[in-house]
């Protein structure tokens, strides 16, 4: 460890604080989704493509970050990433098209971006070898509170005020992120790397040949995606199917959320006892059965909730034995140039993410087909990368 006591106790509560900004922002509105479709006289496919652009430029955006504050530290990132992310937030709240949402989506996630690549930098400046990998077990549980709390607390924004209260909540919650940093927060990084382009090319140029970095980086894009893919579809399959409302849906995607947290409170256990590389491949190749499960139920012609639920908890529970330990091997190789690999890394897996869900919102949301397709697809490709960066 590498900070006094008295750092540490700031230093925790406000990396797991950054944590759900980002993936909150995805789910928060999911369960108005359909709602918002009427709302701009548009269809399904834009209002999903407001969901890819935000992953795409999350995406993106890391790529910036990882080096800006390895050259110009932590604190100042944070401070410039909320401003950006606040603005992009109050452009969605007060748009009026569907054009100016998918563009102020662009904006409010190069800004989320920020605080995604600074918990985990931050996590290795401060922590190393066990205690790193508790702390990305603490970071993937708070993860996992996004999608458990945002679809709920949005479901219940929009049904007592609307669809754009959720974002002015991301608002407020930012800006008591920032007066965290402002009054409790102190650099972490201490050898500062300069902003140049030969270096960041050099250090770009090692991870690019890190073999065994590219093949945990492509496991954890395809289990993002998979966590990601529910929130995604599943609001207008079931309005479709089950006529659900935006407060049950969000108690629905709470199930798929608590199954995540338990994969990680589990994971958190085993680790004790088990080398983790052996709960990790033991979990993927559990996702791969569970997914095909959840393609036979695909082909029945009648559609019941617990065809589509209880898959989809399993998947997530599954998830969380795996994300937390891929993601700790992957964030170690580097430990000198941490933002980058951070920004890398997380690039990846949420362009990545993107691709695929592109794919997917061009299926009609009438039919638990193509999101079983997908999941069945993405647990093989994460078992063959996995296994794969053992070997290498």
């Amino acid at each position: 460890m590498k900070t006094n006591n008295k750092n540490e106790q700031t230093i925790i509560p406000l990396i797991l604080l950054m944590i759900p900004i980002g993936q909150g922002a995805i789910d928060i509105y999911a369960p108005a989704m359909p709602y918002i479709q009427k709302a701009l006289e548009t269809n399904h496919h834009f209002i999903q493509l407001t969901v890819i652009t935000y992953i795409v430029f999350f995406g993106i955006s890391k790529l910036f970050w990882g080096p800006f504050s390895d050259a110009f530290g932590r604190r100042t990132s944070l401070f410039i990433g909320s401003f950006i992310f606040i603005v992009g937030s109050f452009i969605a709240a007060t748009s009026h098209s569907i054009e100016v949402l998918i563009f102020s989506r662009s904006i409010q996630a190069a800004g989320a971006a920020c605080f995604s690549v600074m918990n985990k930098s931050i996590a290795v400046d401060v922590y190393s070898g066990k205690k790193l990998k508790i702390v990305t077990t603490y970071i993937t549980m708070i993860w996992a509170l996004a999608p458990i709390t945002a679809p709920v607390i949005g479901g219940y924004l929009y049904s007592y005020f609307n669809w754009q209260a959720c974002f002015y909540f991301l608002i407020i919650y930012c800006l008591l992120l920032i007066f965290g940093v402002l009054f409790f927060f102190k650099e972490t990084i201490h050898d500062k790397k300069e902003f140049q382009l030969s270096t960041i090319k050099k250090d770009a140029i090692k991870i690019f040949k890190h073999k065994s970095f590219w093949n945990g980086v492509l496991c954890l894009s395809c289990i993002n995606t998979i966590i990601l893919s529910f929130n995604f579809f599943a609001p207008f399959l079931l309005t479709h199917k089950l006529n659900i409302d935006s407060i049950t849906f969000g108690y629905i995607s709470l199930i798929i959320g608590i199954s995540y947290l338990i994969g990680t409170l589990i994971n958190r256990f085993l680790i004790k006892y088990f080398e983790a590389d052996n709960i990790t491949g033991v979990a993927i190749i559990l996702s791969l059965v569970t997914s095909l499960v959840l393609l036979v139920f695909s082909l029945f012609d009648n559609f019941y909730l617990y065809y589509l639920l209880t898959p989809c908890s399993i998947l997530a529970l599954l998830s969380g034995l795996v994300f937390g330990n891929c993601m700790a091997k992957v964030l170690s190789y580097f430990k000198k140039i941490a933002g980058m690999s951070s920004g890398i890394m997380g690039a990846t897996f949420s362009l990545v993410s993107g691709i695929f869900m592109y794919i997917l919102s061009h299926f009609v949301p009438t039919s638990l087909l193509p999101l079983a397709i997908l999941n069945v697809f993405l647990s093989f490709l994460s078992l063959i990368s996995f296994f794969a960066m053992k070997k290498t």
